[in-house]
């Protein structure tokens, strides 16, 4: 059967978790999809290994010699697209059975822009959600308009909350979701300066302009392990890229962005929010460091947030400045 799908995964936030995230897409996805994994400026390991990958399994290895953001890597599998149907995930994703046909089958049967499953927060038998779906949108005071989102069911257990219908939501998170391939002809490219904080509402905010169907389907589920929950599954090795993809100079960007591009009012708390749960993220990565990691928290937290901000700042610099160079160097910009 010709493949109505192509399935395109990108870097969220590491690299470790790669090889399982493919070898569980493989296993538990019975319905054909064609696949592209795009990646930039990894580590030399995990691209040879990568690279032995895509020649056993067929799969497409699109590489750039410098990282990528996600949008910048989104874009760049899309424009390797020939199938009605397309799925963005990031690359630290457990599937689950039947995950993509009962999303296939939704979008059908919603005629859908978007579609998204149940994202759960660890092994998929755990229950813990992150997310299904939720509520986003703005609201306008006194001539200012203002972003408000809720993720659906955070933190709560599966088994302890009544089951979602499928249906339209404003709500959708990247991890996974699945699109039809001709909206792109409509909304464009994602935006590449919505970098990271705020991409996923950004993409359903298009797409709602343009009166496109957003749906939820609770029984398709993945999971990830979080590092927001769990920060002892990135490795050492995944550092690099960790901080800079939570690093000041993606999130405040895209933060700034996201505000400007929709028109948000200077005091909506969701910049301050957003700038400060990328720092948190960010800052979570310090413990992986052993112990100047550790005494970077210790002093931010414990006795000088002033001192503590100059210690990481030249943490943050002594893992990233290869990358930064690398984008630098071959896009002209961080």
């Amino acid at each position: 059967m010709k493949p109505e799908v192509t399935i395109i995964m990108v870097p969220r936030e590491r690299y470790s978790a790669i090889f399982s995230t493919i070898d569980s897409l493989y296993e538990q996805t019975k319905t054909p999809f064609k696949f592209i994994v795009v990646d930039g400026g990894l580590p030399e390991q995990i691209f040879t290994a990568l690279e032995q990958k895509s020649k056993q399994l067929g799969f497409e290895f699109i590489h750039k010699p410098y990282p990528l953001n996600p949008n910048e890597a989104r874009n760049i599998g899309l424009a390797y697209v020939e199938t009605p149907y397309l799925v963005f995930t990031d690359n630290d994703i457990i599937f689950t059975a039947n995950w993509l046909h009962k999303l296939l089958t939704t979008a059908k049967d919603f005629d859908a822009w978007l579609a998204g499953p149940t994202i759960l927060d660890g092994e998929p038998e755990d229950g813990k959600i992150h997310a299904m779906a939720g509520t986003s949108g703005f609201e306008e005071v006194d001539g200012k308009r203002y972003y408000h989102f809720v993720p659906g069911h955070v933190h709560q257990n599966i088994a302890d909350i009544e089951k979602p219908v499928r249906g339209p939501t404003s709500m959708l998170e990247f991890h996974v979701i699945l699109c039809a391939t001709h909206i792109f002809e409509k909304i464009g490219q994602l935006d590449e300066k919505v970098s990271s904080f705020g991409d996923h509402d950004d993409l359903v905010m298009s797409v709602k302009n343009h009166n496109g169907a957003v749906i939820f389907e609770p029984d398709s589920v993945v999971a990830y392990h979080d590092p927001g929950t769990n920060i002892a599954v990135v490795e050492k090795s995944d550092l690099p890229f960790y901080l800079l993809r939570w690093g000041e100079e993606w999130n405040y960007g895209s933060v700034d962005r996201a505000a400007e591009k929709w028109g948000l009012a200077s005091d909506d708390r969701w910049m301050p929010h957003a700038r400060n749960w990328s720092d948190v993220r960010r800052r979570k990565a310090y413990f992986i460091d052993g112990i100047f990691g550790r005494l970077v928290g210790f002093v931010m937290f414990k006795i000088s947030k002033r001192l503590g901000l100059w210690l990481e700042k030249r943490l943050y610099n002594k893992y990233t400045r290869a990358l930064r160079n690398l984008r630098k160097k071959h896009l002209g910009f961080v």
